[in-house]
């Protein structure tokens, strides 16, 4: 019979981690001294909300094989900015009450699989993530697949992941990402290239 099952939660953090984005256009470097920050890195950022829900699904099919769905929303924001942030020496990337980078705000999958102790086990799965992805991109889904043939001393396994090869773009595009909304104007982000598609056959002796 189908299972539903449905997970719900909210945690605060006293010291959390987000990204720190340095001002767009770099300063000039001073004749002495160190040269101004440019680059965007984790900072301690004082207190934050991790609140969100799940819901996922499996729908048992013919023989040994079931359908799976799974949604969840995973909302991570700031609720306060730590001093060094409101001086004006960046860009208002750090924002109280908006998504933060790197986690997408909603995420589904999708996926038939047969029973991997079944002597021919295989999967096909979607995976979907919205934006604020660690990509900087919007909205996208990769598609894996595999198969896994079972013998009595051995195992042959084929497998495949990103095979549609989502943003295999090989390097970084510098600021062609989705920009972040800042306080006072977007914050421009990199694109960052995901893992291109890649198949794996594997061979595995039980001894």
């Amino acid at each position: 019979s189908p299972n539903v099952s449905f997970d719900l939660y909210r945690s605060n953090l006293r010291n959390a981690i987000t990204t720190y984005m340095s001002p767009a256009t770099c300063p000039t470097p001073p004749p002495t001294g160190a040269p101004p920050p440019c680059l965007s890195y984790p900072v301690n950022a004082a207190a934050q909300v991790y609140a969100g829900a799940e819901i996922r699904a499996v729908v048992p099919l013919r023989g040994d094989v079931a359908l799976r769905a799974g949604f969840g929303v995973d909302s991570v924001y700031l609720t306060h900015v730590p001093a060094f942030a409101l001086n004006g020496s960046q860009n208002s990337s750090l924002v109280t009450g908006e998504q933060t980078l790197g986690v997408p705000l909603h995420k589904a999958t999708l996926s038939i699989e047969r029973d991997v102790h079944a002597s021919f086990a295989w999967y096909a799965d979607v995976l979907y993530e919205g934006y604020y992805n660690e990509l900087n991109r919007p909205p996208f889904a990769t598609f894996q697949a595999g198969a896994t043939l079972h013998r009595r001393d051995f195992d042959i396994g084929l497998y495949g992941s990103n095979l549609t090869n989502v943003y295999d773009d090989k390097f970084t595009q510098l600021n062609g990402g989705v920009p972040y909304d800042g306080l006072k104007k977007p914050s421009p982000t990199d694109a960052l290239p995901s893992a291109g598609r890649v198949v794996t056959i594997a061979i595995t002796l039980h001894l």
